[in-house]
């Protein structure tokens, strides 16, 4: 039953975007897209990463987008985890041995997501207004980029206000 929702979830979500390249904007209803019943609001900014257990700077870079979640979880942002694996097993322990507690996670094992988004790079990060306007892009991490990343959504919040 798991499993068919978060099939279900990840079509919908293709459906919804649509684009074969990283549009400007993407026409998505954000709806329980996730594990342990972690939604998404409506009114919500969305920071969405596409990470994997074989990709080293995704180590490192979710468990600091996981921390900037916890520090940023009273603002009306979501951050989300679209996990690559192949085999999803691999992506869940990959995933719980970086214990991710304040991101949204979704499994993509057939890359519908990176069809959409069209990563450049491993990890890449977007943040979407909650009109699902693509605000900016992040591609990589280096040590510190958490930093960047965390002015750069307080900028977007502070503008959104």
């Amino acid at each position: 039953m798991v499993n068919r929702l978060i099939l279900f979830t990840a079509v919908f979500f293709i459906a919804a975007c649509g684009a074969s390249t990283a549009p400007k904007t993407v026409s998505v209803e954000w709806q329980s897209l996730t594990e342990a019943g972690k939604t998404i609001p409506a009114d919500h900014h969305v920071v969405i990463t596409f990470g994997a257990s074989w990709c080293v700077p995704c180590k490192k870079e979710i468990p600091a987008w996981d921390h900037l979640a916890g520090l940023l979880k009273e603002a009306p942002l979501t951050f989300v985890v679209v996990n690559l694996d192949s085999d999803r097993s691999d992506g869940e322990a990959f995933l719980n041995g970086l214990d991710v507690q304040n991101m949204a996670i979704i499994f993509d094992p057939k890359h519908q997501l990176v069809e959409t988004f069209q990563p450049p790079a491993m990890p890449t990060t977007y943040m979407l207004s909650p009109q699902c306007e693509i605000l900016f892009t992040h591609k990589g991490y280096y040590k510190g980029d958490e930093k960047k990343l965390l002015e750069k959504v307080r900028e977007v919040l502070r503008t959104a206000d």
